[in-house]
C-alpha cells in the first residue's frame, strides 16, 4: 500500500483515542539498498549512537562530518567510525580511558549515546560527552541510589574520554534495574527548573527491566549536569505492547527527536521474546509533550516500521535506531533530507549497521576527477559522468511529480523527475546525463518516438540536444548537460479517442491513440466497418493505433486510406482484442478499419464518398489481382518509422 494511505489510515485509527497529531509521516523511510553500510569482521559493530556537525566536529578525529560510536556486538568495547555522507564509513579507533580500580574500563563499555556541543556544554573544554551501561543490572531499592549501572563520560575528541563516573539518582523502583541508557537529549539554555522535565538541560530516555516478569520498558530523568538525575513518575514512559503484540515482551533501545513544530517522535526496538531480547523491528511512538506516547497500531503497514529481513543482514534481529533530524537537510553531506536513521542487525553471529532516510534522495560524496555516478541501484534511474577539479558531494533524487513547473502544452511526461544538486563540486561541464525508462513506464498518450531530455531553466522545461539506446535491458535518453537541476524526459502528448459502439446486444470501445485529429467515426454494424478522417499538418508523418473487440471485424484486420488498402499494417491480439498500428503522411484521410472477411458493398449514397471509395477498395480487395496498393514507397521516413516500432 503506498504510504500515504497508509499514513491516513494511522490517523484514522489514531484520532479515535483523541491521541496528539503526527507531526511527519514515520512510515515512509527509504532503506538504503546496499545496506549494510557497516559490516567490518572482528569489530562487530551494533547499537550506533550517531553525531553530525557540518563544521566537522572542529576536525577531532579526521575531518569528518559524521561520527559513530558502535558496541562491538552484544560484548563490550566502543569502536569509533568517521563518514561525510553517513554511508561510507572508515575506522578511527577504539573509545579508550582509565581503567580500573578508579574509573570505569572502557574495553566493557555498552550501549553508548553520545552527545557533541560546539559550546562545550555551556562553556566547558569538553565538547563531547557520553552516557553508557556498565554491564551490571542496577536493583533498585528503597531508600537507595540505583543509577550506578550507567556511566558518564567527556572528551575532547570523542575517542580518549576521562572523567568517567557512575550517574546518581534514584532511577528505579524496588524490584526493578536499570539496564542501560537508550538516548539522551540536551537542551542549551534551559532554565533547570520548574516541574516539567523539559525544562533541565538534559533528558534521558534509558532501559528498566520489571524484575517480576524480566519485561524491559523505557524510563524518564531528567538533569542539570548531566551527572545528577531525577526520575520522572514512578514507571514507563513507554512500556511493552499487550499480549500477542511483537513488542508484547520488550521495549528496549531507542532514539528521540524533538520535530520542528515541537512535537516528539520515539522510534524504539520491540520483541516478543522471540530475537534475543534484541529486536523483531523498529516501531514509532509520538507525543506532543514528551511525557505521554501513543505507538502507532500494530500491523503489516504500521508498527514495526522496519522488520526483519529473513535470509538478510537483518536476519535475526533488527533494533537499536539512532535518528537524526536536521533543519539543513545536513547540508550537503550525503542525502539532502530531514530526518536519517542507522540501525542495527543481526544475522546468526554476525552484527552489521543499516542506514535509511525519511525521503527518496540520495547523495555521494565525490573525489576530484572523472567520476561516473551509476544511480539505478538507489531508485533514481540515472547515470551521470562528469569530471571535477575539488572534492564534495552530488545529491541525486528522483520524484513522480515535478519539482518545477508543469510540462509545456503538448508535452507529456513519463512521471520521472530527476533533481542533480551538488556541494563543494567544481565541476568541468559538459557533463553527460542518462535517463533509463522501461515501455511500460512511457503512457499510453505520449509518442514515444519523440521524447526527449528536458531541464528546468528557472522559468520554463528546455529541451536537451537527446540521443537514445538500450542497455542492460533499459532503454535510456541521453543528453550534454551545461548545469545542474532539475530532468524529465517528456513526450508529444499524443490524441486519444475512445468511441462506444454497438454489435449485435452488445456495447463495445474503440480506443485510437493518433497524433493527427480525429472526426467522424462511424462504425457499419452491417458490413463491420469502422470509417474515419484523420488530418494534420502537410508533409509530416501522422499515424493511428487502434484498439477493438475481435467481435467488431471479421476475419484480421486490414486497414484502407482513401481507398487503398494499407499494406504495412502490423497487428497484435490477445484473447479479446486486436490491435493495429499504420502511418500515413498528413493531408486530410479517410480510413476504413475491416476485417479479412469482409465483402463490402456500395452502402447509401448519403455516406461520404470518401468512405464509398474506402468500401469499393474493400470489394477490390476480394476480386484479386485488381485491387489497388499503397507501395511501400509512397510513405518513405514513415514506413521506416513503422519497421522500428
Amino acid at each position: 500500500m503506498a504510504p500515504a494511505l497508509a499514513m491516513a489510515l494511522a490517523l484514522a485509527l489514531i484520532a479515535r483515542s483523541a491521541a496528539p497529531a503526527l507531526a511527519i509521516d514515520p512510515i515512509n523511510w527509504s532503506d538504503y539498498p546496499a545496506n549494510p553500510v557497516l559490516a567490518s569482521g572482528d569489530h562487530q559493530p551494533s547499537r550506533p549512537s550517531v553525531a553530525f556537525d557540518p563544521n566537522k566536529f572542529g576536525a577531532a578525529i579526521g575531518g569528518h562530518a559524521y561520527l559513530m560510536w558502535a558496541q562491538r556486538g552484544e560484548g563490550g568495547g566502543i569502536t569509533v567510525w568517521g563518514s561525510n555522507d553517513g554511508i561510507n564509513w572508515a575506522f578511527r579507533g577504539q573509545a579508550a580511558g582509565p581503567s580500573w580500580p578508579n574509573q570505569f574500563d572502557f574495553s566493557k563499555a555498552r550501549s553508548p549515546r553520545v552527545l557533541y556541543d560546539p559550546g562545550g556544554f555551556g562553556g566547558g573544554t569538553a565538547k563531547f560527552k557520553i552516557w553508557f551501561w556498565n554491564g551490571t543490572e542496577a536493583r533498585g531499592a528503597d531508600g537507595k541510589e540505583s543509577g550506578w549501572g550507567i556511566w558518564h563520560a567527556s572528551s575532547l575528541d570523542g575517542l580518549v574520554w576521562v572523567a568517567n563516573q557512575s550517574i546518581t539518582g534514584r532511577l528505579a523502583g524496588n524490584g526493578f534495574r536499570v539496564v542501560g541508557p537508550a538516548d539522551v537529549i540536551y537542551q542549551p539554555g534551559a532554565p533547570n527548573s520548574g516541574a516539567s522535565p523539559f525544562g533541565y538541560s538534559y533528558v534521558m530516555l534509558y532501559l528498566v527491566k520489571d524484575g517480576r516478569d524480566n519485561r524491559i520498558g523505557l524510563s524518564l530523568a531528567y538533569s542539570a549536569n548531566g551527572v545528577d538525575w531525577t526520575r520522572y513518575g514512578s514507571g514507563w514512559v513507554l512500556g511493552p505492547g499487550a499480549a500477542a503484540e511483537w513488542d508484547s515482551r520488550n521495549v528496549t533501545s531507542a532514539s528521540i527527536v524533538r520535530n520542528p513544530d515541537g512535537t516528539y517522535g520515539l522510534w524504539y526496538a520491540g520483541d516478543d521474546g522471540t530475537s534475543g531480547g534484541l529486536g523483531l523491528g523498529i516501531g514509532y511512538a509520538f507525543s506532543n509533550d514528551g511525557l505521554t506516547w501513543t505507538k502507532l497500531p500494530s500491523g503489516p503497514l504500521f508498527n514495526p516500521i522496519l522488520k526483519l529481513s529473513p535470509g538478510s543482514w537483518r536476519g535475526s534481529a533488527c533494533y537499536a535506531p539512532r535518528v537524526l533530524y536536521s533543519p539543513a537537510k545536513f547540508n550537503g553531506f550525503g542525502d539532502s533530507v530531514y530526518y536519517k536513521m542507522w540501525y542495527s542487525g543481526r544475522s546468526g553471529g554476525s552484527y552489521a549497521i543499516g542506514y535509511a532516510t525519511i525521503g527518496p534522495s540520495y547523495a555521494f560524496y565525490l573525489p576530484s576527477g572523472l567520476n561516473s555516478l551509476d544511480c539505478r541501484g538507489v531508485g533514481a534511474d540515472a547515470l551521470i559522468s562528469l569530471s571535477t577539479s575539488t572534492d564534495g558531494t552530488l545529491a541525486i533524487s528522483r520524484s513522480s511529480t515535478s519539482p518545477a513547473g508543469p510540462p509545456p502544452a503538448g508535452l507529456r511526461s513519463l512521471s520521472k523527475f530527476i533533481s542533480i544538486e551538488s556541494t563543494g563540486l567544481s565541476i568541468s561541464w559538459p557533463a553527460t546525463l542518462r535517463v533509463y525508462y522501461e515501455d511500460s513506464e512511457v503512457p499510453p498518450d505520449v509518442d514515444p518516438a519523440s521524447l526527449k531530455l528536458y531541464r528546468w531553466d528557472g522559468s520554463s522545461w528546455t529541451p536537451l540536444p537527446t540521443a537514445s539506446g538500450s542497455e542492460l535491458g533499459k532503454k535510456y535518453l541521453q543528453a550534454q548537460i551545461t548545469a545542474l537541476g532539475a530532468f524529465a524526459p517528456m513526450g508529444n502528448a499524443l490524441n486519444v479517442q475512445v468511441y462506444q459502439v454497438r454489435y449485435g446486444s452488445a456495447s463495445y470501445g474503440v480506443r485510437i491513440v493518433t497524433n493527427s485529429t480525429l472526426s467522424g467515426f462511424l462504425y457499419d454494424e452491417a458490413r463491420q466497418l469502422m470509417n474515419f478522417t484523420v488530418s494534420g499538418p502537410d508533409g509530416t508523418t501522422g499515424y493511428c493505433r487502434a484498439s477493438f473487440a475481435k467481435a467488431l471485424i471479421s476475419g484480421t484486420p486490414v486497414v484502407f486510406i482513401d481507398g487503398r488498402e494499407v499494406t504495412y499494417a502490423p497487428w497484435s491480439a490477445n484473447e479479446t482484442h486486436y490491435q493495429v498500428y499504420f502511418l500515413y503522411l498528413h493531408s486530410a484521410h479517410s480510413v476504413t478499419i475491416g476485417g479479412s472477411n469482409t465483402i463490402p458493398e456500395l452502402w447509401a449514397p448519403q455516406l461520404p464518398a470518401a468512405i464509398a471509395l474506402a468500401a469499393a477498395a474493400l470489394a477490390l480487395r476480394r476480386i484479386g489481382p485488381r485491387r489497388a496498393r499503397i507501395p511501400l514507397s509512397s510513405y518513405g521516413g514513415a514506413i521506416a518509422e513503422n519497421r522500428r516500432r
